[in-house]
C-alpha cells in the first residue's frame, strides 16, 4: 500500500463510478491490457491506481494480474479515459 495524495483519492473514487460491480468476481490469473488517454502527463507508474479501481468490482485481488500493457497517450480531444480489457 502506499500513501496517496488527495487527487489521487479524487481519481480513484471517479474511476470507479463507471465500473459495474460484477456478480461474481474474476478469481484466476488475468493480464490486463490498459489505455490511458490523459489531458495531463502522468508517469506510467503513477497509473497503477487502476489495478486499484478493479479490486472488488472485477477481480478479487489486483495480485491476480500476470500481465500488465500500459499505452499512454496525450489525449486530443480535451478530456481523459481509460480503456481495459481484461483476459
Amino acid at each position: 500500500m502506499f500513501n496517496m495524495t488527495p487527487e489521487a483519492r479524487q481519481w480513484k473514487k471517479d474511476a470507479a463510478k463507471p465500473i459495474r460491480q460484477r456478480k461474481h468476481l474474476i478469481k484466476g490469473p488475468v493480464a490486463e491490457f490498459v489505455s490511458f488517454y490523459l489531458v495531463q502527463d502522468r508517469d506510467c507508474d503513477n497509473l497503477r491506481l487502476v489495478l486499484d479501481v478493479l479490486e472488488g468490482k472485477m477481480i478479487s485481488n489486483d495480485r491476480q494480474a500476470d500481465e500488465l500493457h500500459v499505452l499512454k497517450e496525450k489525449d486530443r480531444q480535451g478530456s481523459s479515459s481509460i480503456h481495459l480489457i481484461l483476459i
